[in-house]
């Protein structure tokens, strides 16, 4: 649980806040809350391939919206699910699981909160400059959470037990024997079917954004190194990029 929260845990969060933010998309990816009440409701390994599902098939690649909309999302995801997933990761109790499940309100209410802070305090200055700048330390975050994750979970169960401890720690069973599971054990696998279903859904939707051989290759080498969040969250940022450096052209259009 803690490795997954910790690594592709906050890109299912941020993603879908700054598509939401983007002019242009379409109805469905501009509501983000639903997605994560359905995650909670149904279950993430549904309702995130779902989203990026929808996010490949129907997002828009234009630059992003106000400074005052993604610094909402960034505290959306580093505040109003940071803190849940931190309580989850030191305390895996049943009430703190049940707790982590209304993390979405959480995500909501810390980015409205931020959002009331901000127009109190002080004038908006919002620039397309500073969304994009935001946003890529957002993905950078994500990076350096993912690889401290990656060095903590990940790489001492690989040198101690090989890759068999990781199948056994990260691969659901295929079958039962005939005998019933004990009930702790059918949870845990339950759980690792929808980390693995939710974790294939935000790969292979991070590697739509793919446009070269070289972005793949920053990936595996990324994934490597630190983590299948420091990939992901390195293929958006160079997506941002490109927009970035379209969004002239792509205003210019837009104005003639």
């Amino acid at each position: 649980i803690a490795y997954f929260l910790a690594t592709l845990g906050p890109i299912f969060v941020l993603v879908p806040l700054l598509e939401e933010t983007r002019p242009g998309r379409s109805v469905l990816l501009a509501l983000p809350n639903l997605f994560g009440m359905a995650a909670q409701l149904r279950g993430a390994g549904v309702a995130i391939p779902a989203y990026f599902l929808l996010f490949t098939l129907g997002g828009v690649d234009r630059p992003l919206g106000s400074r005052a909309s993604v610094e909402r999302a960034l505290v959306g995801t580093f505040v109003g699910f940071g803190i849940p997933s931190l309580r989850i990761i030191s305390n895996q109790s049943p009430s703190v699981l049940a707790t982590f499940q209304i993390f979405p309100l959480c995500a909501i209410g810390a980015a409205s909160l931020w959002g009331t802070l901000r127009r109190l305090a002080r004038p908006s200055t919002d620039s397309h400059l500073g969304a994009y700048m935001l946003a890529q330390t957002g993905f950078a975050l994500i990076a350096a959470i993912s690889g401290y994750a990656h060095y903590k979970y990940f790489v001492p169960r690989l040198v101690d037990g090989g890759t068999a401890a990781l199948v056994k720690l990260f691969i659901p069973q295929y079958a039962y024997p005939q005998t019933a599971p004990d009930l702790s054990e059918a949870v845990l696998d339950f759980i690792k079917w929808d980390f693995v279903c939710t974790a294939a859904a935000i790969v292979l939707g991070s590697m739509f954004t793919l446009s070269n051989g070289l972005d793949f290759a920053a990936f595996i080498v990324a994934s490597v190194v630190a983590g299948p969040g420091a990939g992901c969250a390195l293929l958006f940022a160079l997506r941002e990029s490109r927009i970035e450096e379209r969004r002239p052209a792509t205003e210019k259009a837009t104005k003639a």
